[in-house]
């Protein structure tokens, strides 16, 4: 398992590229950012597709506590993210980028 100073150093811009609205890129960029910070090298495997439960997953597999992992995409779903969570093995990374994304739309 990577230390610390590893995790930080992680790349995650390849995100932005799987997004074309430059509000998704900078969501999916922060958020991708605080996930590597976590789960380590496993952020590389992270896709649009990437169900939530995958990411709890790679989670789980860091031993990242929960409310560690929670912090990565509380701060702008705020309760909202429990939605997402109850439907964890369907929704994808992209639909979370997409809702949030969308408060700042016409």
């Amino acid at each position: 398992m990577p230390d610390a100073q590893t995790r930080r150093d992680i790349d995650v811009e390849f995100i932005r590229l799987f997004f074309r609205a430059p509000d998704e890129e900078e969501i999916s960029f922060r958020w991708a950012s605080r996930l590597g910070k976590l789960v380590g090298s496993r952020i590389v495997e992270l896709r649009p597709e990437t169900t939530l439960s995958e990411m709890l997953g790679w989670g789980a597999a860091s031993k990242v506590e929960s409310i560690d992992f929670v912090v990565v995409f509380e701060p702008e779903l705020r309760i909202e993210f429990a939605a997402f969570l109850d439907d964890s093995d369907h929704t994808t990374f992209r639909e979370m980028v997409e809702h949030y994304a969308r408060r700042f739309r016409p």
